[in-house]
């Protein structure tokens, strides 16, 4: 018997305007600049200008945007 993996994967978008794609209709969702979010990579605060999200069916993923904190 063969078992199947699914793997799935999601654009980065910025976290000051990123769109949820999963719902009927696809939500936009907009946040000002210096809104502060917490990072799933190291656990810190960051202005939302300085952070990037993944949307997925069940959450959405915030990490360091390249140069930016933990990720580089």
């Amino acid at each position: 018997m063969t078992e199947r993996v699914h793997l799935f994967n999601a654009l980065s978008q910025p976290a000051t305007r990123f769109v949820d794609r999963n719902i009927d209709p696809p939500t936009w969702f907009r946040y000002s600049a210096r809104r502060l979010f917490w990072t799933d990579c190291c656990r810190r605060q960051r202005w939302a200008k300085y952070v990037r999200v993944q949307v997925y069916y069940d959450t959405i993923h915030r990490f360091c945007a390249g140069g930016h904190g933990c990720r580089i």
